[in-house]
């Protein structure tokens, strides 16, 4: 279904200013959202949803440089604060002990065309194996052709949904969330976050099929 050369995605794709000595020192919580508007567990929250939660340091302060209201200073310490607190458990596993993955990428267009194709069925079966339409397994359960069980539980056009989705052999259903979110200068994100998964196999396969779903995504934007 993914036919894109994985091997040759590369990250880091946002430059950024280096220090030449990256920020370390303690800062307050009350600093922190003083100077940069939030509080060190939102933007943990953003780094993740965003997929970057295991990313190399260059690419997460990258992210927030580029997308947040953050000179290159604080962009490094949030993200050397974000490393500090991500250490505690096996990378993706949540306090359920179970796992989760979240993947993104900035479309260069709007996010209306994003989204049209994402719910089309040439988007859709990137995500059920085959091509149907997002509004019409809207509020109804299914089983595709590839043994992809889903049902829609939430579905905000132009904007996100969520879904029950299990693959064959799987004995409990993942929750998979895919949002669109757009962007100044002509942009927008699409996300893709899925959680309550069995293992960190699991977990790492699924996250290469959606990063190879973005790639293959953006191959067939100018059609939408």
């Amino acid at each position: 279904m993914i036919t894109a050369p994985l091997n040759q995605i590369k990250p880091g794709l946002f430059p950024i200013y280096q220090p030449d000595n990256p920020p370390h020192m303690k800062i307050s919580s009350e600093t922190i959202q003083k100077r940069t508007g939030k509080a060190l567990e939102e933007w943990a929250g953003i780094i993740n949803e965003s997929g970057l939660g295991d990313a190399p340091h260059k690419d997460i302060a990258s992210y927030l440089y580029e997308n947040f209201d953050l000179d290159g200073w604080w962009s490094q310490e949030i993200t050397v604060l974000f490393e500090q607190s991500a250490n505690r458990r096996i990378l993706g596993q949540t306090a359920g002990n179970d796992f989760q993955l979240g993947v993104s990428k900035i479309f260069n267009c709007n996010a209306r065309s994003v989204w049209n194709l994402i719910s089309s069925p040439m988007g859709m079966q990137y995500i059920l194996g085959e091509k149907k339409r997002l509004n019409d397994i809207r509020d109804v359960s299914g089983l595709s052709k590839t043994g992809i069980e889903y049902q829609v539980t939430t579905l905000l056009s132009g904007s996100h949904f969520r879904m029950k989705w299990k693959k064959a052999g799987w004995n409990n259903y993942s929750i998979l969330q895919i949002r669109v979110t757009p962007k100044s200068g002509n942009k927008a994100v699409l996300t893709v976050h899925q959680e309550k998964l069995a293992d960190s196999d699991v977990r790492n396969n699924l996250k290469t099929c959606w990063t190879g779903m973005m790639h293959e995504l953006e191959k067939l934007i100018g059609n939408y």
